[in-house]
């Protein structure tokens, strides 16, 4: 139920970007949310990315998500139906992540929206660790 949420509420924020780029934007870059929505994105590539997403996603590496599906360090099979909703909801934040990645042009020049984030350089860092293959 909670990956299912999850997924769904990726959903609606990738889809309300593609209406309203800059109002999701000016949201999730505000102060007071954008701490809080970059440790979720970076938990998320975290524990989906790297090593782990090439056998369905990791619960191990100290994700916090309360995901388990056994043992420690065990994994969700990558057809499992668990395993292909944790993927989608890295391919969401994927995109989403892409979304705010997009530079804006405001009154003081052309912006993006992760300068000045805590989490970018790690972030940005899940994002190359992911497996492409």
């Amino acid at each position: 139920w909670a990956v299912r949420c999850a997924l769904e509420a990726l959903k609606v924020l990738t889809n309300v970007a593609l209406i309203d780029l800059g109002l999701v934007q000016q949201s999730l870059g505000s102060v007071s949310v954008q701490a809080e929505f970059s440790h979720v994105a970076l938990q998320v590539l975290r524990t989906c990315g790297g090593a782990g997403a090439r056998d369905g996603c990791s619960s191990s590496g100290g994700s916090g998500l309360g995901i388990g599906w056994g043992g420690v360090g065990e994994q969700p099979p990558a057809n499992s139906s668990a395993g292909r909703a944790l993927g989608r909801i890295l391919d969401e934040m994927i995109l989403l992540l892409g979304y705010l990645a997009t530079p804006t042009t405001t009154e003081q020049g052309v912006s993006s929206v992760f300068a000045g984030w805590k989490n970018c350089a790690l972030m940005v860092q899940a994002l190359c660790d992911l497996d492409v293959s």
